[in-house]
C-alpha cells in the first residue's frame, strides 16, 4: 500500500484546523512527534521506525498527541482520573485540578464513591446534598473551559453501583436534569454481580435500569473494577 495513503485531502484539511502550526504539513508534525519520542525514550532509530509506521497507517494518534506532544502548548495525555475526598476543601481543590487539566488539553474524570450520600449528617452543619449534587461543579467546567480550537473540555464522573445515590446518578442526562454534559459511569465489583445473578431482586432492578439507560443514551459507562484490577500490569499490583 502506498505510503501516507490515509493522508487524503479531507484528512489534511481536518488536521490543519487546529492540530498543525501555520505552514506545517502533517508529515512535518509527525516527524516532530517521532523525534521527541526518540529523545525521551533514548532509543536510537525509534524516530524513523515510528515515522514509517505512521506512513503505513499502523498507528493512530490521539488528539492531545497531535496537538501538544513535542511542543510547549499543553498536555499530550488524553485522559486523567481524579479522586474526590469527602470534604469541601478537597472537592474544590479537585475542581481546580480538573479545570487546569482541561485547560491544557486533558480529558478528565473523577471518582465520587467516597462522598457521603444525600441526606447524610455533616458535623455541626446539617446534611449533605449528596455526591450527584457536587457533580454540577464539574458540569460548569465542561461548559466554560475550552482547549484552544481542538476540542471542548470533558469530564466523566464515576460512582460505585452500591452507592446510596446511584438512582439519582443514573438520571444524569435525562430530560430536565441539571446535569447534561457529563459522560458518567458506574463501577461494579464481582460480589455485587454475583449477588445480582443469584437473584437479588433489588440488584436486578437496578441492573435493568442501567441497561435501559445505556440503550436510551449510551451511558452510563460500566467498569468491572475487579476484572480490571486482576488484569492490570504488575507494577500497579505491587
Amino acid at each position: 500500500m502506498e505510503a501516507w495513503y490515509w493522508l487524503n485531502e479531507n484528512s489534511r484539511t481536518f488536521l490543519a484546523r487546529g492540530y498543525l502550526a501555520e505552514g506545517q504539513t502533517a508529515e512535518d508534525r509527525i516527524r516532530v512527534i517521532s523525534d521527541t519520542a526518540e529523545k525521551l525514550l533514548k532509543k536510537p532509530g525509534f524516530s524513523d521506525k515510528f515515522y514509517e509506521y505512521m506512513s503505513k497507517g499502523w498507528i493512530s494518534l490521539a488528539s492531545p498527541v497531535w496537538s501538544n506532544f513535542g511542543v510547549k502548548k499543553g498536555l499530550p495525555i488524553s485522559c486523567f482520573g481524579s479522586y474526590l475526598p469527602d470534604d469541601m476543601a478537597g472537592i474544590l481543590l479537585t475542581q481546580a485540578e480538573v479545570g487546569m487539566m482541561s485547560k491544557y488539553g486533558g480529558g478528565t474524570s473523577g471518582y465520587f464513591g467516597a462522598l457521603r450520600p444525600r441526606g447524610a449528617s455533616i458535623t455541626d452543619n446539617g446534611h449533605s446534598s449528596g455526591a450527584v449534587h457536587f457533580m454540577q461543579l464539574f458540569e460548569t467546567i465542561v461548559d466554560v473551559v475550552g482547549q484552544g480550537s481542538v476540542r471542548r473540555a470533558n469530564f466523566s464522573p464515576y460512582l460505585p453501583i452500591e452507592h446510596p445515590d446511584i438512582n439519582e446518578f443514573l438520571d444524569i442526562g435525562t430530560e430536565g436534569n441539571p446535569i447534561q454534559k457529563l459522560t458518567h459511569g458506574v463501577t461494579v465489583g464481582d460480589k455485587w454481580m454475583e449477588e445480582m445473578i443469584a437473584g437479588d431482586d433489588a440488584k436486578r432492578a437496578l441492573w435493568a435500569k442501567i441497561i435501559q439507560r445505556r440503550g436510551q443514551m449510551g451511558y452510563p459507562y460500566i467498569i468491572f473494577k475487579d476484572t480490571a484490577n486482576k488484569n492490570t500490569v504488575q507494577v500497579y499490583k505491587d
